[in-house]
């Protein structure tokens, strides 16, 4: 009898702890994030792409034969190219890519800029400040033909591994260049495009090129996820020969790579989106989209695309009593005790304008306390 009752009260314990993390369980954020992470994943696959690639990669992996579709003459020209099928895989590729650019990205755009618009300062990277209605439309016009451009790039690299080009260097053999390669090369190939992206990045930070090619990027000063594409095509061909390289120079198996990519442009995107999205403490590799947000704010600093290691080591990291802005190049920024007045009052409005519980190490409120003593 004792017993019997003691298991049932261990198990009405139980039934009540139970009951209180359900009723603390929003289940409904739950549901709604799962969305929001399903849509940006569809987006990281399909925007630039990569799925065309992966199916290439997938067919060579079992075998399957590319069908034939000659049309024309330009047609039998790919194919000596090793580019066989060219047409209909850009065809394919552009209206992927177009499709899920206005469904995914309007998406995203209707649940937090229109849905959530009256409670910014719950999710938005920089809360009171907005892009005008002028620049939401550029960045998509923008957006649309580097869409154009990136995913000729896939077509291209699709094909060509489609169609077994001879100066691929990818692999298909699981272990083929042994197992700790293959299980070592998620790690590297992120590392080798982090890396490659902030030292591109920053070298278009430079003022000629910054000017010339890096500045259409940087009119979105609060971005989207409309200015994930919105890039000057001449830098975005450059990013996307350079995210290439390793296909045609080291063995790399083809899913390691694409994980890898994916990753980086799901990175992409979450980093444009202007939303405070973070990442958990399992992923400190990649960085919370604030980090980008404000190299977008105040230009020339922060350079690393998906995380803060190459901008801490070089020396580029923002700095709580540095300022950054447009006319200060290099990442370097200025000191805050040689600000004019007007510089002062212009970094206040900056720094007020960030969400302050997202990026607390950088927005210090002390630095902020006594710029403001400044103009007193």
């Amino acid at each position: 009898m004792y017993l019997a009752k003691t298991l049932f009260n261990m198990y009405s314990r139980a039934v009540h702890i139970g009951y209180d993390i359900y009723q603390k369980i929003n289940f409904v954020n739950i549901f709604t994030n799962t969305v929001v992470a399903i849509v940006i994943l569809i987006m990281a696959v399909t925007l630039n792409g990569e799925w065309v690639v992966i199916s290439a990669h997938i067919m060579r992996q079992y075998g399957i034969p590319v069908r034939e579709v000659n049309h024309t003459t330009l047609d039998e020209a790919f194919h000596g190219l090793y580019l066989k099928n060219f047409r209909s895989v850009w065809i394919r590729t552009q209206l992927s890519a177009f499709g899920i650019y206005v469904i995914a990205a309007c998406f995203l755009h209707w649940y937090y800029y229109v849905r959530q618009k009256d409670t910014p300062e719950t999710w938005k990277c920089q809360p009171k400040t907005w892009l005008s209605r002028e620049q939401e439309i550029d960045e998509i016009k923008n957006g649309i033909l580097c869409l154009l451009v990136l995913n000729t790039w896939s077509a291209l690299v699709a094909c060509y591994i489609e169609n077994e080009g001879k100066y691929s260097t990818v692999y298909y053999k699981w272990d083929e260049y042994g197992w700790i390669w293959l299980l070592l090369q998620l790690p590297v190939v992120y590392l080798y495009h982090d890396f490659v992206a902030y030292w591109m990045h920053r070298f278009l930070h430079m003022p000629y090129f910054f000017k010339r090619f890096h500045s259409l990027h940087h009119r979105y000063k609060q971005p989207t996820a409309f200015s994930t594409t919105a890039v000057h095509p001449v830098e975005l061909s450059s990013i996307q020969i350079l995210v290439a390289v390793p296909l045609f120079t080291v063995p790399v198996h083809w899913l390691p790579f694409s994980l890898a990519m994916i990753i980086l442009y799901a990175n992409g995107i979450i980093s444009h989106s202007g939303i405070d999205f973070k990442f958990r403490y399992w992923m400190p590799f990649l960085a919370p989209a604030i980090f980008h947000d404000n190299h977008h704010q105040y230009y020339h600093v922060n350079f690393g695309i998906n995380s803060k290691l190459w901008d801490k080591i070089f020396g580029t990291y923002r700095r709580p009593d540095r300022v950054y802005n447009k006319d200060i190049y290099y990442g370097r920024g200025k000191p805050i005790d040689e600000l004019t007045m007007e510089e002062i009052k212009t970094e206040i409005e900056e720094r007020e304008n960030e969400i302050p519980r997202s990026f607390e190490e950088d927005n210090d409120p002390a630095i902020l306390v006594y710029l403001k003593s400044k103009i007193k």
